[in-house]
């Protein structure tokens, strides 16, 4: 008899964990769908952020391109600044070299004016003294014959 008992304790029990185990399956099933949405959405959410930070990287490579790019205009637009900065001054240090240089010139033709002019100067005092000493010889013949 107490085989018996147990044996059908055990069937009981053998049956209960059968209709846990059929309940745990049926529901399973009935919410297989749930699990797949699920699933997918999570995919989805998934394959959606690495699009987003896909794109996010593209975006952050194009600007620093035209970051990159910019810098380059930069740096040429500087190149020519420099460079027309470079000529200003030579053609500068070349107007002032030319107006000294004419300065200079005019200076020495002057000088060599006011050269003339005093030897004129000088050659016609020289002039005016030995007609003075031909006078004065001329008035002393006179005198004298």
């Amino acid at each position: 008899m107490t085989f018996m008992f147990h044996s059908m304790i055990s069937m009981f029990h053998s049956m209960f964990h059968y209709d846990l185990y059929v309940s745990l399956y049926v529901f399973y099933v009935s919410h297989y769908d749930l699990y797949v949405s699920l699933y997918d959405l999570y995919v989805s959410l998934y394959v959606s952020l690495y699009d987003l930070y896909v794109s996010l990287y593209d975006l952050y490579v194009s600007l620093y391109d035209l970051y990159v790019s910019l810098y380059d205009l930069y740096v040429s637009l500087y190149d020519l600044y420099v460079s027309l900065y470079d000529l200003y001054v030579s053609l500068y240090d070349l107007y002032v070299s030319l107006y000294v240089s004419l300065y200079d010139l005019y200076v020495s033709l002057y000088d060599l004016y006011v050269s003339f002019y005093d030897l004129y100067v000088t050659l016609y005092e020289l002039y005016v003294s030995l007609y003075d000493l031909y006078i004065l010889v001329y008035d002393l013949y006179v005198w004298l014959t």
